[in-house]
């Protein structure tokens, strides 16, 4: 499966860098953008497994960010993490939870929580990834199987067509084959050899087989489709 992406939102270019350095090690892709705004562009147009948004950033803040990010059905239910300050935490953390947030990092990080939380919510991702292109398989090879049925469906009602046609315009020279044979025997019983009414009743008692198969042939049929 190819790599999750996780965007990394914040102003702090040394920290956004830091924290981009340790989730690298997790071998995802990792995309940083500067402002709530090129993170909400980035969103439009980008599959994002996991969002590590700053707090304090200037003109559209984190919790704006995240409201405007939580506002959209395309992007409503991508997980956030917000990076704040440690005498900001209980005030921005208390804020940050009613608008979406799943967790909050502090400035000192500390490279294995972050790895292992972020981890954990791209694992999550990928297993639903996973089961939306399975779900996916699933439909199109259901549609495939009726696709199929249904042609195998008209290729039944074409073969029992032709074979109801068949069997049909198979009775009345078999019928002809039998009655003349019964003529020519009767005509020549004095007058032929034996060879010959020999092979008269070869052809007549084949026309009779193959009626017979025949008439078996439309009893099977009829009680298999009452027709």
């Amino acid at each position: 499966m190819e790599p999750a992406n996780i965007l990394i939102i914040g102003d702090d270019h040394s920290k956004t860098e830091m924290i981009k350095s340790i989730l690298e090690e997790l071998t995802q892709n990792v995309i940083t953008c500067v402002s709530g705004q090129d993170g909400l562009r980035v969103l439009l147009k980008t599959e994002i497994a996991v969002i590590l948004l700053d707090v304090n950033m200037p003109g559209l803040d984190g919790f704006e960010t995240a409201a405007l990010i939580r506002k959209n059905p395309q992007t409503s239910t991508i997980p956030i993490l917000f990076t704040m300050e440690y005498d900001q935490s209980e005030l921005n953390a208390a804020k940050g939870y009613p608008i979406g947030a799943v967790d909050c990092i502090f400035t000192k990080i500390d490279p294995l929580i972050l790895k292992s939380k972020v981890k954990v919510l791209v694992d999550l991702f990928n297993y639903a990834r996973q089961i939306t292109i399975q779900d996916e398989q699933l439909r199109r090879q259901i549609s495939e199987n009726e696709s199929l049925n249904l042609k195998l469906n008209e290729v039944n009602e074409n073969l029992e067509a032709l074979n109801s046609i068949v069997i049909n315009d198979l009775r009345a020279p078999l019928r002809h084959i039998t009655d003349f044979a019964d003529l020519l025997k009767k005509a020549g019983k004095d007058r032929m050899e034996g060879k010959m009414l020999f092979y008269i009743e070869i052809i007549s008692t084949t026309a009779i087989k193959m009626s017979n198969m025949i008439e078996e042939s439309l009893r099977f049929r009829h009680a298999e489709t009452g027709v």
